[in-house]
């Protein structure tokens, strides 16, 4: 992909010039210690009743995306447009949606079936941080509004994400997840779309939809596909959601910063740990760009 890969062990960088793979020592694997959880088993009928609430959230979220009058769609339309650079074929492509006001919410919903007192208890058992987050929020920017499903290999939608419309780094959170979401617990973007396909891991969810949508429009990179761990470094349920899967090797290219880099070496130590073969990739200095994003929407005829 342009990138060059380097030993997580010594972190000897090789030359731009070149980008062969280089693996990284494997260790022996430890057995994983015991995970003990305090979430109630579910019944297959509240499993797919919350399969029916996601896929209509879903479906709404998308079209409100598409409410050209509302003065917030536009706010964040602009935001993905022209600070991002994605054009209208790429923000369907990601499937990206808007999250409304409650009332608004609560309209869409009865109009999909639900009755008032439904349309509560869902909405309080799923977004209340979202939605009290964007209530008490005065500025445009500080709203979290712009959706991201998190889908499973199955097709199933396993969750959401909120992201604020800005680019300022001050605003936090940059993302919320609805009630029950574990971001540490699964990959953004792991979908049926993995199947056969090699892994890069990056950090943010925009990088995994851009870097897999680039990826899958050339022939020489069409065998990645990107996930995020939305954050610098992997958890270690997230190995294990990767071992679950049957995946025993993964590409890491985090982030540019020290946050990124620390976030590499300490992701490669802890798969290798855990008997996952690890290769660290780095976007090299002469670019002079923080993440895969960045690096397609600059570069994009030096990708190969």
């Amino acid at each position: 992909l342009g990138y060059e890969f380097k030993d997580s062990n010594n972190q000897q960088e090789q030359s731009s010039e070149t980008h062969h793979i280089i693996r990284t020592e494997k260790k022996e694997p430890e057995l994983p210690e015991e995970t003990i959880t305090d979430k109630a088993i579910r019944t297959p009928e509240e499993i797919a009743e919350e399969q029916e609430f996601f896929k209509r959230c879903h479906q709404i979220f998308i079209d409100c995306l598409n409410d050209q009058g509302n003065e917030q769609v536009a706010f964040s339309l602009d935001y993905l447009k022209k600070e991002r650079g994605y054009n209208d074929e790429q923000i369907r492509s990601f499937k990206l949606g808007f999250f409304p006001d409650k009332d608004k919410f609560i309209s869409l919903l009865a109009n999909s079936g639900y009755s008032q007192n439904e349309e509560e208890d869902l909405i309080t058992k799923y977004f209340t941080a979202i939605l009290s987050n964007n209530k008490y929020q005065k500025e445009k920017e500080s709203k979290n509004r712009i959706t991201f499903t998190w889908f499973d290999t199955n097709g199933n939608i396993i969750g959401f994400s909120a992201r604020k419309a800005t680019a300022n780094e001050e605003l936090k959170p940059k993302y919320l997840n609805n009630n029950g979401l574990s971001k540490t617990e699964h990959l953004f973007n792991f979908t049926e779309d993995i199947i056969g396909k090699d892994i890069v891991v990056v950090e943010g969810q925009l990088d995994a939809l851009v870097g897999t949508n680039f990826a899958s429009q050339q022939e020489e990179t069409s065998n990645y596909h990107f996930v995020a761990i939305a954050g610098s470094s992997i958890s270690e349920s997230q190995i294990n959601y990767l071992k679950t899967h049957c995946y025993s090797k993964v590409i890491l290219l985090l982030d540019t910063d020290d946050a990124g880099k620390k976030g590499a070496k300490e992701s490669a130590e802890k798969l290798l740990t855990q008997g996952v073969t690890a290769y660290i990739a780095s976007i090299p200095d002469s670019y002079q760009c923080k993440d895969i994003d960045e690096l397609i929407k600059k570069y994009p005829d030096s990708i190969d």
